[in-house]
């Protein structure tokens, strides 16, 4: 339950116990013959009470809110900076790198120096594309594509930590903290640096022939196309 819905809950039990005072005890005649002069003041002021008690948390309630749509928009204008840095590192990859990046996942912790572990097995995913793209070249764009897109994904996700992302407190408190809760912004310089010190290529026997037949497959077209280009060129 966030802070807000948290802050509702309680505006809501404020006003039905302000409500079951004045409906069940002071506004009926019979109940309120019950209780004496001083008794029935001592409830107004209680009802008193309760409705200031339930404005002050609609303030509190307004204040969060804004804080915590200022955080939102802080958090999705470092998450685009961070996106655009990895899609122009994965640019700068060649496809071997690119079809690796897609074995790592994010297994770590801010607190933490592990960054990344390969995974042992391919994808269902890229085993499908990787069997369409062996037949057709437009199915190994869309392969090629997909890669880059997993790759620029994994590169945000190892790098920054997801518990940058989460905060569960209270955004409007003194005690929030935007430097940590906030992802780090990620630079092409850090992602390079990453990129050197935790690629590698070992990887499961299935991992390790799937990214030699990807890169194949790069590399026959490429060929192809290289050969298309000369023919051309020669006939004019």
């Amino acid at each position: 339950m966030s802070k807000i819905d948290e802050l509702v809950k309680k505006q809501r039990k404020l006003t039905t116990a302000a409500n079951t005072i004045q409906n069940e005890l002071l506004t009926y005649t019979a109940d309120a013959s019950l209780l004496t002069d001083e008794q029935k003041k001592t409830l107004r002021d209680a009802i008193v009470i309760l409705r200031e008690s339930k404005l002050r948390y609609q303030h509190k309630k307004e204040k969060e809110a804004r804080a915590e749509l200022k955080h939102k928009r802080d958090l999705k204008t470092v998450e685009n900076i961070n996106h655009n840095v990895a899609v122009k590192l994965v640019n700068g990859l060649g496809i071997k790198s690119c079809a690796a990046l897609i074995f790592y996942e994010h297994r770590t912790s801010a607190k933490t120096s592990t960054l990344i572990h390969p995974e042992k097995h391919v994808p269902a995913y890229f085993k499908h594309w990787l069997s369409k793209a062996q037949c057709d070249h437009d199915d190994l764009l869309t392969l090629v594509s997909e890669i880059k897109r997993a790759a620029v994904t994994n590169i945000k996700e190892v790098i920054i930590p997801d518990e940058y992302k989460v905060f569960r407190g209270s955004f409007a408190n003194d005690d929030y903290d935007p430097n940590y809760y906030h992802p780090q912004k990620l630079t092409y310089d850090i992602g390079l640096d990453f990129l050197h010190s935790t690629l590698s290529y070992n990887f499961s026997e299935e991992a390790f022939d799937f990214i030699n037949e990807v890169v194949r497959l790069v590399e026959l077209s490429n060929g192809v196309t290289k050969n298309l280009q000369e023919l051309l060129n020669w006939k004019s």
